[in-house]
């Protein structure tokens, strides 16, 4: 499939485990895929903060993806959590194409 229409095409997938699943066909369909996937993160539980946290530190470029952040539950402080095995980072930092921040 030509480049220019695999974007096309993943524009209209709108769920996020077929993303995940997409980018796993190839390293040209995860080029693609892994923006789309990433633009939005949903973090229900605060422990499912630590975890993104870790990898956005270990993978600087899916932190750059990430357009929205949206955190539900008690969270607090969450993204400057203290742990000693990583740096403390702020939030721009971390995320620094961030455009929407919601915490519910």
């Amino acid at each position: 499939m030509p480049l220019d229409l695999l974007s096309l095409f993943l524009e209209h997938v709108n769920s996020k485990p077929a993303l995940a699943k997409l980018c796993l066909v190839s390293k040209a369909w995860c080029k693609y895929a892994q923006p789309l996937l990433f633009r939005a993160v949903f973090l229900p539980i605060s422990q499912d903060a630590f975890k993104f946290k870790k990898l956005a530190l270990d993978n600087p470029h899916i932190g750059a993806m990430v357009k929205m952040l949206v955190l539900n539950g008690l969270y607090g402080d969450t993204m400057s959590l203290k742990d000693e095995s990583q740096p403390d980072l702020s939030l721009g930092k971390l995320l620094p194409c961030i455009r929407h921040l919601s915490v519910m």
